[in-house]
């Protein structure tokens, strides 16, 4: 199976009655496979429609939820490019990315209607999401229409985050999507019975790979989820829905963590958690409280979500380290300066060879080319492999910060975190220092025990090297902030909090 259309059409012949959406809405009854299909043929009726045809793209501006999974799913069927945006996005951000990507068609929820205002482009507001359905379905059925694709087409365009400058258009084939959703089964070993819940955003390939495209794959079944609430009832939907699988950020983790719910008799067999950094005390910790087994997993947008993945197996696992390569690609470390490879246990920069390498960043050749040195994707991230070939993600090499001619990754420090009595979260930020370059601020969310900095020092001398100390400690609050800022994904924006620091002690 090599495109979308074909993985579809495969799985209903096989699991055609099993259901494929448990949904979330009350008005929506349950969705098995075959019921995936018909919605497909409708749609297909839907896009004729609108005058949509292969390759042209539709941007789609919506939460997660049931309908949610099933336009992805279509309009990648039908060879239409998918182009997911956050809603959350703010209306210059949401312009940028139309004028970038040039849409043929906007469907949307009416709720953002202020956001999207371009009369050049087609646009279908959705106010209801049930009356929607009654649309689609109205749409005359098409059942043989069985689009000209090959692997190396455009199936979605996933805009990054942005959390520095303007965001990238990260173009994705049916090669790619499939490769990458393959090699996820191929590791965690998942089959038909498996329960899966997608708290992770469908604008994002960190909810259509692991949720939704896997269990299409193998017959299983899906619940997709709000990202943006689903932690509020987190063990309420895992029993409800009797999950067994789901992928979170470190930061979900970490928020579970301080909760007073502490539940052990639960359906899930894991949690799979990638997307930035978990501190090992954390990792354990949660495995210890919650009686759930964590598998790491390391992967970009440029990869469709996995690169590498812990297995099953607990020999093969180790703490600390985001898992072993996926079958789809490899993974070698480079010396940036020399462009060489590194012994096992060197640090160096990350490079990913495979088939579910992205294609190109959209409308940027110049952008595209450097990212690529001799067919391995750079990515930007600093890390090691050691001798069973197992990956350790230190840091973004552009987090790096240069204290007296010494190199610090932020990571070295926030790793501690759990050390610090008072802190529920915190990361590194810098200053203009006049004799030494920079000057580390902690940036932290909690309350400090005594309002005494040096209590906090203290512990960290214990474990650092003087140098790498903050010599400052600022509550997120005093920056005008409820909460350190993240993406949508959970990640955290670096260089927003780092400006509100740079603008705070100028």
């Amino acid at each position: 199976m090599k495109t979308l259309f074909e993985v579809i059409n495969t799985v209903v012949n096989e699991h055609g009655e099993r259901v494929y959406i448990k949904p979330i809405e009350n008005d929506l009854p349950l969705l098995t496979f075959n019921d995936l299909k018909i919605f497909t043929m409708h749609f297909s009726g839907f896009l004729a429609f609108h005058g949509i045809n292969e390759q042209e793209k539709v941007v789609v501006i919506m939460n997660n939820s049931t309908l949610m999974v099933l336009l992805f799913l279509s309009i990648v069927y039908h060879n239409v490019v998918f182009i997911p945006i956050n809603p959350q996005m703010s209306k210059s951000e949401i312009d940028y990315i139309v004028k970038d990507s040039l849409p043929n068609m906007i469907l949307y929820e009416k709720t953002f209607s202020p956001k999207v205002e371009n009369k050049k482009i087609k646009q279908f507001s959705i106010d209801n999401h049930k009356e929607f359905f009654d649309i689609i379905y109205s749409q005359e059925k098409v059942e043989n229409n069985q689009p000209k694709i090959h692997n190396d087409q455009i199936a979605e365009i996933v805009y990054t985050s942005g959390t520095t400058g303007k965001p990238k258009g990260v173009v994705i084939t049916h090669k790619n999507m499939i490769s990458n959703t393959v090699g996820i089964w191929e590791r965690m070993n998942f089959n038909k019975e498996d329960l899966f819940l997608t708290i992770t955003p469908l604008f994002h390939n960190s909810g259509q790979f692991f949720s939704t495209l896997v269990p299409l794959l193998i017959g299983a079944r899906t619940t997709a989820v709000r990202h943006d609430t689903a932690l509020l009832s987190f063990w309420y939907l895992i029993k409800d829905f009797s999950i067994n699988w789901t992928l979170c950020m470190p930061t979900h983790i970490n928020y579970l963590l301080t909760q007073e719910i502490k539940i052990k008799d639960t359906p899930l067999k894991g949690i799979v958690v990638g997307g930035a950094r978990l501190e090992d005390a954390n990792h354990k910790s949660f495995q210890k409280e919650f009686g759930v087994e964590i598998y790491k997993t390391y992967g970009l947008t440029e990869t469709c979500s996995f690169a590498t993945c812990d297995r099953r197996d607990k020999e093969h696992r180790v703490v600390g380290s985001s898992g072993k390569p996926i079958m789809v690609n490899e993974i070698q470390i480079f010396n940036q300066d020399s462009n060489k490879k590194v012994s096992n246990n060197t640090l160096g920069e990350i490079r990913i060879k495979g088939r579910n390498i992205f294609k190109e960043y959209l409308n940027k050749p110049n952008q595209t080319q450097k990212s690529f040195k001799d067919g391995w994707f750079c990515t930007g991230d600093q890390g090691y492999l050691d001798d069973d070939n197992n990956l350790f993600v230190i840091d973004r090499i552009d987090n790096m910060i240069i204290i007296g001619g010494e190199n610090i990754y932020p990571a070295e420090i926030e790793n501690l975190m759990p050390l610090l009595k008072g802190v529920t979260l915190g990361i590194l930020a810098s200053i203009p220092h006049n004799i030494l370059g920079r000057e580390l601020v902690l940036v932290y969310e909690g309350k400090i025990p005594d309002k005494d900095y040096q209590i906090w020092k203290n512990v960290l001398k214990k474990n650092l090297t003087p140098f790498r100390v903050p010599k400052k400690f600022i509550n997120v609050t005093d920056l005008g902030l409820t909460h350190i800022s993240k993406s949508p994904n959970g990640k955290i924006l670096r260089g927003e909090i780092n400006n509100l620091v740079v603008k705070y002690f100028s």
